[in-house]
């Protein structure tokens, strides 16, 4: 496999899944800076092949971590390329899991047209919700896309997974229930603008959390 940059944006994550792990533990209503840290550097798995008998599509995801201005701030956004069996791009995806550690929010999920109707979307939301086990929102659903999201919600029906969705407006109020935590907001962008006033590179500043 090709060595990756780990200095850059992308903070690429070079292990292949073997397992999926959940983030548990503790009170969400206390800012602890600690598991906020661990949370923003939690690797996504680089390398995801689907083992079960859906007959959905291996891909790997080329992650990157940006964490100025967020909507789940002190948590990042991960905006992860999305390549195919053979390297090559099929698609994009937004996420970012709630500094509450009890949502994931779907920003975006866009596959290239040459690749749609080869359900590599539903892998992908298969694989969010397998490896965070987390309740999923995603965010401002298209109406072209009904039919999409349909079909994604009978996948995880068996597994007790509901997808909710709600506008950007909508995001905002949800940044409400982690209004406690902006001390620690304040402290990272404060890191991220001193980061770059010493000199960093933005993709480096952006792509380091609290730690």
């Amino acid at each position: 496999m090709k060595t990756l940059n780990l200095g850059a944006l992308a903070r690429y994550v070079t292990h292949t899944v073997s397992r999926f792990a959940r983030h548990d533990g503790g009170d969400p209503q206390v800012c602890d800076p600690v598991r906020l840290s661990d949370a923003a550097n939690m690797p996504d798995p680089l390398c995801y092949r689907n083992s079960d008998a859906l007959g959905l599509p291996s891909f790997t995801l080329q992650v990157a971590f940006n964490h100025t201005q967020c909507m789940t701030s002190p948590n990042p956004n991960r905006n992860a390329t999305v390549l195919g069996h053979d390297g090559g791009r099929v698609g994009y995806v937004s996420y970012a899991v709630s500094p509450l550690f009890d949502r994931l929010y779907l920003f975006k999920i866009e596959i290239d047209e040459a690749f749609r109707r080869q359900r590599y979307g539903l892998a992908i939301i298969r694989y969010l919700v397998s490896h965070y086990q987390l309740p999923l929102t995603t965010i401002h659903e298209l109406g072209k896309s009904h039919m999409f999201w349909a079909a994604a919600r009978h996948m995880l029906a068996p597994l007790g997974c509901a997808i909710t969705t709600i506008s950007f407006s909508e995001m905002d109020q949800e940044g409400v229930r982690w209004r406690h935590l902006q001390p620690e907001i304040d402290r990272l962008e404060q890191m991220i603008n001193q980061r770059l006033l010493a000199g960093e590179d933005y993709a480096s500043a952006v792509g380091r959390g609290l730690a």
